[in-house]
């Protein structure tokens, strides 16, 4: 420390207190700066409650559509099981969405039941339907639809 010096006259004491001004200033020098970041921080802190708000809204309704849309392909593997153990069990295709059952093995159990009381013969087999319509069509339309593509 430097040694003390007794203060005569009031320009001395001026230039004290002007010394120690500047040394409290210089520790709020960047004091503006600093509100302008606190404010572009605050309206960010908006932008992100706002977009967190949005988000968790959103993920309701994505929740409640996953929800739906596994209900739904629970269905049509739980009518794809009937419809095999239905051909399985040599059912007609249409007999298929009467099986009940959860499993494949209760399932088994209702065709066995449904063919005892169906009384269907050995001889008939019954297959999925076919998915093209036309595979029966005469020669005369077949002739017709040979033009049709030469024309386009």
């Amino acid at each position: 420390m430097s040694e003390f010096k007794v203060i005569e006259t009031q320009e001395q004491l001026d230039e004290i207190i002007k010394k120690r001004l500047e040394r409290e200033k210089s520790k709020f020098a960047d004091y503006d700066n600093l509100t302008e970041k606190v404010k572009k921080l605050e309206a960010g802190k908006l932008d992100l409650e706002k977009t967190i708000k949005t988000y968790k809204e959103s993920e309701g309704t994505n929740l409640n559509r996953i929800s739906e849309l596994e209900k739904t392909v629970s269905s049509w593997e739980h009518k794809a099981l009937q419809q095999k153990v239905a051909i399985s069990h040599n059912l007609p295709f249409d007999l298929a969405s009467r099986l009940v059952g959860d499993s494949e093995e209760s399932l088994n159990e209702d065709a066995e039941r449904l063919a005892s009381l169906v009384n269907l013969s050995k001889s008939t087999q019954y297959t999925q339907p076919l998915a093209d319509p036309e595979q029966n069509v005469n020669t005369t339309d077949a002739a017709w639809k040979g033009m049709l593509n030469i024309l386009n």
